[in-house]
């Protein structure tokens, strides 16, 4: 389950497009105009050849159309819908480069190409300590991924006329409600998987950490919403948030009167052959799951993670590629999704979010996507409703500076050069930022304790002033707040949360924030020893 950040750079928007071949046009009318003032003048001066300037006007006229042509050859080659032997040399010549300097465990990928899986590869081991290699049947968790299998299964009891999509969800789930029981009973199924419910992101991801799986987990989960404040009125407002997968598996379990993980098997897992996924708990019969890393600080590390029964309906399935493969197939060859529907989505109420996917409608051609983020695994596919090419990546490696080899897939997907898959600069920041921190807060209690006992040598008597105190306090008390609720939050999770995926930085904020706080203890320590003293 992903603390959401959709990245949209690398390709080119529609306009950008528009842009280069207005630019092209532009030339090439330029220069067939200037032939033909250059011609003409030299027919003219040489009053040679009458009908010259008919003759090099028609010539400039197939020099421009030539021009556009050439240009329209381009813009089709960078919108191809099939992949060819390069493509499928780059996106391999890419997912090794980025796990050798990214330190991946372990990379499976598949290409979809007009109906078909046109190529399908594995890479490295599904444990960083041992040598099992990855192949097409290991499962890896695959996050936010998981929202689209939860939607589907709802869209089909709809289309069973099981459950109205427009209906309000407590009209299904009278347990459902929100602190304003009046506002939440306008939430509509619809809403809660377009992510317009009005919950926000920072409620969805507050119980990311409770590992609690009985078979009332997820009415437990739904129990915890009854003191949220809705951040928007519901329908207003697109706000990406795990909570409203909480209330969707909910439904589902409710409508169904099964539990999350046989709904999902019986529904979508089993209809389309996917032998090696399951939800939450490995079945016996199925093949051994990659094992969850996080990189931390420039090392991978294990870090074993079973999601929690919680949180199931919006990261709770485990795939392998290959099912994967046959689960995009799926959704790709769908109705909803099916090349030349002018209605692409146009059922869900956001413009951006339908049914567990986002849709990118300002690219041209248009690009429909999810990423998903585990402790120690992220996944992404993405698809071109126009063109049928598609891609799905699954990796079992998490952190602050995992990287995104997403980008060089898509890129190579959507015709341009690969990005490469280093961490952001933002990422590059924030890891040296969680270290920073900490040593400057270390540095400045240990000077500040210097300073007091140099004081007490050269004046025993001698105290600091009680502004001066106060206004320490005061600062390392806004500094702890800061690192325990302020920068958590500003992210939509929770400390406890978000320390999940980014342990290396979270972790820095709370070593900054117990260096603050035994700071404020030893300076009070010490000023009621002078104050002692002097009485």
């Amino acid at each position: 389950m992903r603390i959401f950040d959709l990245e949209l750079g690398g390709y080119r928007s529609t306009q950008q497009r528009r842009k280069t071949f207005a630019d092209r046009t532009l030339f090439c009318n330029l220069l067939g105009t200037r032939i033909v003032d250059f011609l003409s003048s030299a027919a003219v001066m040489t009053e040679f050849l009458p009908h010259m300037r008919l003759a090099t006007r028609w010539l400039s006229y197939g020099l421009i159309l030539l021009g556009l042509m050439a240009n329209f050859h381009s813009a089709l080659a960078q919108t191809s819908g099939k992949y060819s032997d390069a493509d499928i040399q780059a996106v391999e010549s890419h997912v090794i480069r980025s796990m050798e300097s990214l330190g991946t465990p372990g990379v499976a990928v598949a290409l979809i190409d007009n109906g078909e899986i046109v190529y399908m590869g594995t890479f490295g081991v599904i444990d960083i300590a041992g040598t099992s290699p990855v192949t097409r049947q290991t499962p890896f968790q695959i996050g936010s991924l998981s929202k689209s299998f939860t939607a589907r299964a709802i869209l089909q009891l709809a289309a069973e006329d099981k459950i109205d999509l427009v209906a309000p969800i407590a009209s299904y789930l009278p347990t459902f409600r929100t602190r304003n029981k009046i506002q939440s009973d306008l939430i509509t199924v619809n809403q809660v998987l377009s992510h317009t419910s009005g919950i926000s992101t920072l409620d969805g991801n507050r119980h990311q950490m409770t590992q609690y799986n009985a078979d009332d987990a997820l009415s437990f989960a739904l129990s915890k919403l009854e003191t949220v404040d809705l951040k928007y009125a519901p329908g207003s407002t697109f706000e990406y948030s795990n909570a409203n997968f909480v209330v969707a598996a909910a439904l589902l379990e409710e409508i169904e009167r099964a539990r999350f993980e046989v709904i999902l098997k019986e529904r979508v897992l089993q209809p389309l052959g996917m032998e090696n996924s399951y939800v939450r708990q490995r079945p016996l019969q199925s093949a051994p799951p990659a094992i969850g890393h996080a990189r931390l600080w420039g090392s991978t590390k294990p870090t074993p993670h079973i999601m929690s029964r919680m949180n199931i309906g919006g990261g709770g399935v485990t795939a392998s590629i290959e099912d994967m493969g046959r689960y995009m197939l799926s959704v790709i060859g769908s109705d909803r999704f099916r090349a030349g529907n002018s209605k692409l989505a146009s059922d869900s109420p956001s413009a951006i979010y339908s049914y567990g996917w986002f849709v990118e409608r300002e690219l041209d051609p248009i690009l429909v996507s999810h990423g998903g983020l585990n402790p120690g695994f992220s996944a992404a596919a993405a698809f071109e409703p126009e063109t049928g090419k598609g891609f799905v990546l699954l990796t079992n490696q998490s952190g602050t500076l995992k990287g995104e080899i997403r980008n060089g897939v898509e890129d190579i997907m959507r015709g341009f050069s690969p990005r490469p898959a280093t961490p952001s600069r933002f990422a590059y920041a924030s890891a040296v930022f969680a270290v920073i921190l900490p040593a400057f807060l270390l540095i400045g209690a240990l000077l500040s304790i210097k300073r007091i006992n140099k004081m007490r040598s050269r004046d025993p008597q001698e105290r600091s002033p009680v502004w001066k105190i106060g206004l320490l306090i005061t600062i390392l008390t806004g500094l702890i707040w800061a690192c325990l609720f302020a920068i958590p939050q500003s992210f939509g999770a929770t400390f406890r949360s978000a320390f999940m995926f980014q342990p290396d930085v979270i972790g820095g904020l709370g070593v900054s924030a117990l260096i603050c706080f035994a700071w404020i203890i030893a300076r009070l320590i010490f000023a009621v020893r002078q104050r002692t003293r002097k009485t």
